[in-house]
């Protein structure tokens, strides 16, 4: 950590401490950081989990198989469960982990645009706003909604492999 980095690290930490409680508004850069960068890049998750659609579509990004023209729904709700699957297996790393230490002592709420729902994994529902909704209701029937969980991963695990 610079200088600089460690200055505004330092700054943070003050406001928080001095805070009566914390509102944090998180997107994308939180889980890009968090090591989640197959949303925009052809890294080596994108590859393990996606690598078949690369392979067959030449998308190099899970947005750019979200645009992809598939030829039928089935194609394209095999992407979708290949997603809310790898969702479903995914654990919140480490920029997560340390976010709960910050937070541990201040009242707090979370909005975020971020549809991977990593923060359920730490934090208490009531706590989070996910304000474009997260990809645990995208099913072919929705999942229970008091958890969360139910019948998408279950579905997901059935759908055919491209």
């Amino acid at each position: 950590m610079n200088k600089s980095e460690y200055s505004n690290a330092e700054f943070l930490l003050e406001k928080i401490r001095e805070a009566d409680a914390v509102l944090v508004g998180a997107a994308s850069g939180l889980s890009a950081a968090d090591g989640r960068r197959f949303w925009y890049e052809d890294d080596e998750e994108f590859r393990k989990v996606f690598g078949p659609f690369r392979d067959k579509y030449g998308v190099r990004s899970a947005f750019d198989a979200f645009y992809y023209p598939y030829r039928t729904e089935n194609e394209r709700w095999a992407l979708n469960a290949t997603l809310i699957h790898h969702l479903y297996e995914t654990k919140a790393g480490q920029v997560y982990k340390d976010l709960i230490v910050l937070l541990q002592d201040k009242p707090c709420h979370i909005m975020t645009t971020n549809q991977d729902f990593l923060f359920f994994q730490d934090f208490p529902a009531d706590k989070i706003s996910t304000i474009q909704g997260d990809w645990r209701y995208s099913s072919d029937r929705m999942a229970d909604a008091s958890t969360g969980s139910g019948t998408t991963a279950k579905w997901s695990m059935k759908c055919m492999p491209i």
